[in-house]
Order: C-alpha cells, then structure tokens, then sequence
C-alpha cells in the first residue's frame, strides 16, 4: 500500500494494468532465445495512476525446440530458420503464506506479496527444404515473480 499523488490517501493496488511488452516479436534464432522486457505496473485502486513499475528483463531458452525442429524436418545446421512469436500476458501476484521453517504465516503483517507476470503462445518456426517450404507451431510459456517491494516508485 503506498500514497496516491492524485488524492492523497492510502491506496490499494489495481492489479487490472496488463503488463506490457517491449521488444519481444521475434525470437532470436541464431543464439536460441527469446529476449525482451516486460514491464509491469501497479496502479492506484482509487484514481488509477501508476504507483510503482518493474521491467522484467526476459531470456527464455529455445533451444531444445529448434533442435526438434531440425530433427523433426531433417534439417542441416546451415539451413537458416525464421520465427515469428505471438504472446499473451497477463499479471500474476501471490502471498507467501508458510515461512521458511514450512510453518504459516498468522498475521496478514507478515506474509510477502509477489507481483509479476505469466507469458503464453506460439512460436512459429518455418524454413526452406529444398523448394518446399516448412513450419511448425510449438506452445511456449514463461513466467516470473518478484517481491513487491523490489518496485520502484513512480513520483
């Protein structure tokens, strides 16, 4: 919970804001990763300004599906592919309810709330054999967290 600028109470957080995704259209191939930030904001439940904001700086690993890929079309190393990446994101957030012994947590005071985010879609990949061209979709998803407190303010 922190200040609203607008009106100056006490607010809660509007967890509604989709996170918003910055350079993340297409996966790089050559070094097998999809790489981009994710942006996340926490609002104002009251006015809806933004209060805090964390960039989530994302390298999911794809190489085992480009080597499937290869070996499912029988595909040399020197054959380039292409990709294409289609995402959904939607914010995650969670309490940590049991402490570090596995005992929970009582007083709502002491639980730790996480923020962050949960990616979702297919990934296209598509090459050239021989005159015939072909292509797979492959389902990929990601996520992160962290804690709440690691936001930066925003005033």
């Amino acid at each position: 919970m922190a200040i609203c600028q607008s009106c100056n109470k006490f607010a809660s957080y509007d967890e509604s804001h989709e996170p918003e995704l910055d350079s993340m259209e297409e996966p790089d191939i050559e070094s097998e990763q999809i790489i981009g930030n994710i942006r996340v904001c926490l609002a104002s439940e009251c006015c809806g300004d933004e209060m805090k904001e964390y960039n989530f700086e994302v390298e999911h690993d794809i190489a085992s599906e480009v080597a499937a890929f290869r070996k499912e079309h029988k595909l040399s190393d020197d054959i380039p592919i292409e990709g294409e990446l289609s995402l959904e994101t939607e914010m995650t957030s969670r309490q940590e309810t049991k402490d570090r012994n596995g005992k929970p947590i009582k007083n709502a005071r002491y639980m730790k709330t996480f923020y962050g985010f949960s990616a979702s879609g297919t990934m296209t990949l598509c090459a050239e054999k021989g005159k015939k061209q072909v292509e797979t979709e492959i389902e990929i998803a990601f996520d992160d967290d962290v804690q709440a407190s690691c936001f930066e303010e925003l005033y």
